[in-house]
């Protein structure tokens, strides 16, 4: 990026992030559980564990590659 003179995009936001986690994981959205426990958490890991968790899932065997 540096060699094309491209600045890097901003972090997501924890909304937008676990919004794009799921459907790209999953193709999905979260349910109101799920969003809130991700949105509540103050893990400074929760995006790592989000998506570790994702890819132990049943939907990602029939979503993912």
């Amino acid at each position: 990026m540096k060699s094309l003179q491209l600045l890097p995009a901003k972090p997501a936001s924890d909304e937008v992030f676990l919004r794009r986690v799921f459907l790209d994981t999953l193709g999905i959205l979260p349910n109101a559980d799920e969003a809130r426990a991700f949105l509540d958490s103050t893990a400074p890991d929760k995006r790592d564990k989000l998506i570790d968790a994702l890819l132990e899932r049943d939907e990602y065997a029939s979503f993912g590659p």
